[in-house]
């Protein structure tokens, strides 16, 4: 029985060295880092654990002592970069097995870590890594963020490609906000970059973002212009994924477009190639779009539709003939009925089936119908672009760019020759007012008091007591209207009759918002911070201002108070934004002279009233000015609004008889630009000023008519 003593021995020592020796390593290095060992010791251990996870294929664990090396050298060795390598690693992990959510914490950890030192080379690619991924997550404004500082660390290295990159990635993320004009300027900038970097791969995938872009605009054709040059170059490249999602969209794009035959050309196509790639999900939605199309008004015959469904209904057939015929039974159906271009793109899908019984016939028809009809497509058997071809395309292009040219030259002169016709109108028209307003240049004599039969004088009609002396304030010299900005709003203004809102607000994401809610009923201007709104509302005077800086509320209260303060803008009404709604920071608005108080959050329609509201307020203040302009001057009440008139009044009542006093002289006269001064006028008395200043002129005139028609009567 001695021998049964035997069988632990062995059951030990096969346990031991009859296990997996990669787990007999996980286990004695685990065993290692059970031991009290130096901060070096642990790093090498984990390190060794995390490359046998990774060749096991455990990337949880791999990924697990990834982070494990980042916070050693982080908290240990004190060597931040070498921490946020590691952390980046680990957040790739994530990324690669589709949990972006995870990975998101990690990346941002080595941001942080390489943020404390000074930033090495790859802090650009970490950057646009993290945009990237809020980007896939849906949220565009994070990864606009991030893109816009991996686009500034970029241009400060001189990295092209990272400056290309940056700026799609910024493009794709206004797609997501839906801002397709500002999306196709980054594109446009970025393919630029692609005749320094020419990257195959960036440039097909700037050209599809255009495409998206354009479609958003409404520019179908340019749309379908640059998925088609996105398509040619992914077929060039053999890129399957790239070349079904295009062929994907240009079916989209016609369905969209209410053109259910070109949509059922490109889905077709697409069907084909998703077929050959085995990707079920989107052979699935290409059927969902080709059944939609089906039903369309413009289906086509019976007969065609009765094809298009023996396709469809091919691809789930267990024969593996039947997708392969039934295209080229379409392919020859359509040819029959002399469809050419039908009949190119179902020969082109049935050749991507790589089929050999009818491949010889369907290639020479190929050939002739591209042959016949100059098609930029591949002609040759591997179906890749020949160099006859490439010359065809650039001469095509040629030719499309200088119809641009010819079309833009005439637009040019067309604009010159209408913008003289408009001034020579403009000049005539001004002249004729000038001299139809123009006064004699002769002494008016000023009616004298007439003696009662007591002997005490009668007092003038309009009699004018001293104007009360406006309170000296700090001269300022106001920005100079010298800017685009500032002479377009001049412009604007004297032909639109839509009130001017200024948005100050230093989040991108509420001040997209409110832009957006005003926009369509108010003509909107916007500033990040206190600096330049101050700026753009002594510029501009507009009708109303929003305040919303989250950063510092004491900005906010500061720009009111300036506001306020200032004669040619204390007239603006304020409306002040706040996160916080308690009654104490309502008072500090309050008290600033804020005329309204929002709480956030709120709803689009609830600010839009608000601001109707306030303005619609603000018609009342005109009716009363325009009221007492034909009174005394001694009924104005004391407030900035009155003693800015009654300065504007006492510079016409020295001035207006001039036979040279026009709107130029009297805004240098008033020390105001020509922008401050029509809005300040057009705020308190809805009227521009060489329409106040006729007004006056005319009341002033009717006066001394009549007062000359008193004293000519009391002399008889």
């Amino acid at each position: 029985m001695r021998w049964l003593l035997c069988f632990p021995v062995l059951f030990a020592f096969c346990s031991v060295y009859g296990q997996n020796p990669a787990q007999r390593r996980i286990d004695s290095l685990h065993h290692v880092t059970s031991l009290a060992g130096t901060p070096y010791t642990l790093s090498n251990t984990y390190a060794q654990l995390t490359l046998v996870y990774q060749a096991g294929g455990r990337p949880d664990s791999a990924r697990h002592y990834l982070g494990l090396l980042g916070n050693l050298f982080a908290d240990n060795r004190k060597d931040h970069k070498i921490a946020s390598r590691y952390f980046m690693t680990a957040g790739l992990y994530f990324q690669r097995q589709g949990d972006l959510r995870g990975a998101l914490p990690y990346m941002t950890s080595a941001l942080e870590y390489l943020d404390a030192v000074e930033p090495d080379p790859s802090y650009g690619e970490q950057l646009l890594t993290i945009g990237n991924t809020h980007l896939s997550l849906r949220n565009p404004v994070s990864a606009a963020d991030y893109h816009s500082r991996a686009l500034r660390v970029f241009e400060k290295s001189g990295n092209v490609r990272g400056q290309s990159l940056s700026l799609r990635g910024l493009g794709m993320d206004l797609l997501e906000q839906e801002e397709y004009r500002e999306a196709e300027k980054y594109f446009q900038s970025a393919l630029k970059l692609q005749d320094v970097v020419k990257d195959a791969r960036e440039t097909l995938a700037i050209r599809s973002g255009m495409a998206k872009a354009y479609a958003g605009m409404g520019r179908y054709e340019t749309s379908a212009d640059f998925y088609e040059r996105a398509l040619s170059q992914a077929e060039a490249m053999k890129l399957t994924p790239e070349a079904l999602k295009t062929l994907y969209s240009l079916g989209m794009l016609y369905t969209a477009r209410k053109n259910p035959e070109q949509a059922k050309r490109y889905l077709l196509q697409a069907l084909s190639l998703a077929y050959v790639s085995g990707d079920s999900v989107m052979m699935t939605r290409i059927k969902t779009s080709l059944a939609v199309v089906s039903t369309s008004r413009r289906r086509g015959t019976d007969a065609e539709k009765t094809l298009v469904d023996n396709v469809v209904a091919a691809t789930t057939a267990t024969n593996v003939r039947s997708l392969p015929d039934a295209y080229y039974t379409l392919a020859q159906w359509y040819a029959e009925r002399k469809q050419y271009e039908k009949a190119f793109t179902q020969l082109h899908a049935y050749l991507q089936l790589n089929d050999t019984v009818h491949r010889k016939e369907a290639l020479a028809q190929y050939r002739e119908l591209e042959a016949r009809y100059a098609r930029n497509k591949v002609a040759d058997d591997s179906l890749t672009l020949t160099a006859e071809n490439q010359v065809q395309v650039l001469e095509r292009e040629l030719q499309g760019l200088t119809t641009q040219r010819n079309y833009l030259t005439a637009a040019v002169l067309l604009v010159v020759l209408l913008t003289g016709i408009g001034a020579l109108l403009y000049y005539r028209r001004s002249t004729r007012a000038r001299k139809s307003e123009k006064v004699p240049d002769t002494k008016v004599s000023t009616p004298r008091a007439r003696a009662t039969a007591q002997g005490a004088p009668v007092p003038s009609a309009s009699p004018r007591p001293a104007p009360r002396p406006v309170a000296a304030e700090p001269k300022s010299v106001p920005p100079a209207v010298a800017t685009l900005e500032a002479a377009l709003a001049v412009q604007d203004d004297e032909t639109s009759d839509q009130a001017v809102v200024l948005i100050i607000a230093d989040n991108a994401a509420m001040r997209s918002l409110m832009e957006k809610t005003l926009k369509t009923q108010f003509r909107t201007i916007v500033a990040t911070n206190e600096n330049s709104g101050w700026e753009k509302a002594q510029a501009q005077v507009p009708d109303l201002v929003i305040t919303d800086i989250e950063t510092s509320p004491a900005d906010g209260q500061n720009i009111c108070e300036k506001l306020r303060d200032a004669t040619i803008t204390s007239h603006i009404p304020v409306v002040m934004l706040t996160a916080n709604a308690e009654q104490e920071n309502k008072a500090q608005g309050l008290q600033a002279d804020a005329d309204e108080y929002i709480s956030k959050p709120f709803t689009p329609e609830e600010l839009r009233l608000r601001v109707q509201n306030i303005i619609a307020q603000r018609e009342n203040l005109r009716h009363a000015f325009n009221q007492q302009l034909a009174q005394p001057r001694d009924i104005f009440s004391s407030d900035p609004e009155s003693d800015f008139m009654d300065s504007l009044l006492e510079i016409l009542e020295e001035r207006y008889a001039e036979a040279t006093f026009d709107a130029e002289a009297f805004t240098t006269a008033s020390g105001l630009s020509r922008i401050q001064l029509h809005r300040k006028l057009k705020a308190l008395t809805g009227k521009s000023t060489p329409e106040f200043l006729r007004d006056f002129k005319r009341t002033r005139s009717q006066q001394v008519l009549a007062a000359d028609r008193v004293r000519i009567i009391g002399d008889r």
